[in-house]
């Protein structure tokens, strides 16, 4: 799309920022639009040429329809449908392509709980055990910490020292 014109690259960035946070990421087991607003996108709606009295704009939306599509072509290789003015190969091995792995979800996670700064919480929930660790000459407790926004999996050891301090 700007291999001729990399000055351009700025104009398709939004663009590229669109699909990344619109598609499913198997780290977080959704898609980072709904982790950052707690609910899907809108859904795409397709521009028609034409549509806009402006020029600009048409030509604009006509150069990304000219963007990258692909075509099965055989039992092992697909095509891109590339610009005309493209300098890369239109056809890859199946061997290059990654397949999806994992369901894709049904339900959302629900999104940790804030407080009125809008900063996430960090409050103990519950201790579920506890250790002493000997650093020298000197003992440490520690216990294992479950936080209110974080699962039991997620729990951290802490000093006691410092959950009594910080959580009287």
């Amino acid at each position: 799309m700007t291999g001729e014109r990399p000055k351009e690259l700025v104009h398709w960035l939004p663009l590229a920022e669109y699909w990344y946070n619109t598609n499913y990421h198997t780290s977080i087991n959704t898609i980072p639009f709904e982790v950052l607003y707690g609910q899907p996108p809108l859904p795409h709606i397709a521009y028609v040429l034409g549509d806009s009295n402006v020029d600009v704009v048409d030509r604009s939306m006509s150069a990304r329809k000219e963007a990258i599509y692909l075509h099965k072509i055989g039992k092992v290789a697909y095509r891109l449908s590339l610009p005309a003015n493209s300098i890369i190969h239109p056809v890859f091995h199946v061997f290059q392509l990654k397949a999806h792995k994992g369901d894709i979800p049904t339900t959302q996670q629900a999104l940790p709980k804030v407080d009125e700064d809008a900063m996430i919480s960090d409050k103990p929930k519950v201790m579920l055990g506890r250790k002493n660790v000997k650093n020298g000459a000197q003992d440490a407790e520690y216990v294992l910490v479950q936080w209110v926004n974080g699962a039991r999996e997620d729990a951290t050891w802490e000093l006691l020292t410092d959950i009594v301090s910080s959580y009287p």
